[in-house]
């Protein structure tokens, strides 16, 4: 797995921001909303590039690999954002519903890739794994 499937995750990424905005019939800003969600929870992957020089930090980027375990990445995160996504429903809360469901849809298919596609099981999604 290497750059190429970086290219591919951040596309299907960026196509769950674009079919929520569809489906959803959303306006410019909350557009704006679910694609900060949908990449701002992947900041969470910073913590592993800290204190690398530049060569290794390149190296990180464009070799795609899951063997990191980014901290916000796991079944607490996943069932929260799940909880939260059902404030789509309500007229106050509705922005703060599309942020998680945006989130959730990362989440799900984050877990979903590692299972299915790096054969990694779930061992690393548990909390106490870290």
């Amino acid at each position: 797995m290497g750059f190429r499937y970086a290219i591919f995750h951040t596309c299907c990424h960026l196509l769950f921001v674009f079919l929520i905005s569809f489906i959803l019939k959303l306006n410019f800003e909350y557009f704006l909303l679910v694609l900060i969600a949908q990449f701002a929870i992947d900041l969470d992957h910073l913590v592993f590039l800290r204190g690398k020089t530049l060569k290794e930090f390149l190296s990180i980027i464009t070799n795609f690999s899951k063997a990191l375990n980014p901290p916000l990445h796991n079944f607490a995160s996943l069932s929260l954002s799940l909880a939260g996504s059902f404030l789509i429903f309500t007229k106050v809360f509705f922005p703060i519903g599309i942020f998680s469901l945006s989130l959730f849809i990362h989440f799900l298919f984050d877990f979903l890739e590692d299972v299915l596609v790096f054969k990694m099981g779930i061992e690393h999604w548990k909390i106490g794994s870290r």
